[in-house]
């Protein structure tokens, strides 16, 4: 569990425990990363899969809410981003940690059906924030909610990305497990990935990230139109 923190104002002392989809997302993200840089470190795959189990809390029916304030509905404007910001946080954990795709993928996928279908099915092409069916508020055309849905549709892309490239060269790195690959393969067989990279050789993940943005807009709205 990741709570949100102590009060500085208290020396720390007063616990906060209300969870935020924005304190798993950091270090999780961060741990995928300290995984695949130490070649699959086991301490590593540990923390990332105990920090990965955590993150049930934040999704019903693998659908994606933000659960300290959803509901009721005290979201304040920069909670609004948190959902765009851990979706984004797990596809890098998927790519930097393929073993997490099976929990993380599914989830993706049905957040980012539930924000097309769902929060941003009207005739303004406007999202709310919640994505489960039947949202009590009203859309709005405040950036955050946008930008949840794009990311959560854009982190559905990472399937299609080629392989991570190492931190001092342009291909993939043979000795670290880069891009999904499927159970029971070994992290230094980098081949198995589904997914080749192209000519060009591996991809960075601000490169994965960067390309796609138009066209995860282009997605919402084709769904919404053909829907």
């Amino acid at each position: 569990m990741c709570i949100d923190g102590g009060d500085s104002a208290f020396d720390c002392d007063r616990i906060n425990h209300i969870q935020y989809t924005i304190s798993p997302a950091i270090l999780i993200h961060g741990s995928a990363i300290m995984y695949n840089v130490t070649n699959g470190s086991e301490q590593w795959r540990n923390r990332t899969q105990t920090l990965v189990k955590s993150i049930s809390v934040f999704f019903t029916k693998d659908i994606m809410r933000e659960v300290s304030c959803e509901s009721s509905g005290n979201c304040h404007r920069d909670m609004y981003f948190f959902k765009g910001i851990f979706a984004s946080s797990l596809a890098a954990t998927a790519q930097m940690a393929p073993f997490t795709s099976s929990e993380i993928i599914p989830r993706l996928e049905k957040s980012a059906h539930a924000a097309a279908t769902t929060a941003c099915a009207n005739e303004q092409v406007l999202c709310s924030f919640e994505w489960a069916p039947d949202p009590q508020r009203p859309t709005t055309n405040n950036l955050g909610p946008q930008f949840s849905a794009l990311q959560v549709i854009q982190a559905n892309f990472v399937p299609f990305g080629g392989k991570l490239a190492s931190h001092n060269s342009s291909s993939s790195s043979p000795g670290t497990e880069s891009g999904i690959v499927p159970d029971g393969v070994s992290p230094g067989n980098s081949t198995a990935a589904p997914n080749k990279p192209d000519s060009s050789g591996g991809k960075s993940l601000f490169e994965f990230h960067s390309h796609y943005p138009m066209l995860a807009a282009f997605l919402i709205l084709a769904v919404v139109l053909m829907g």
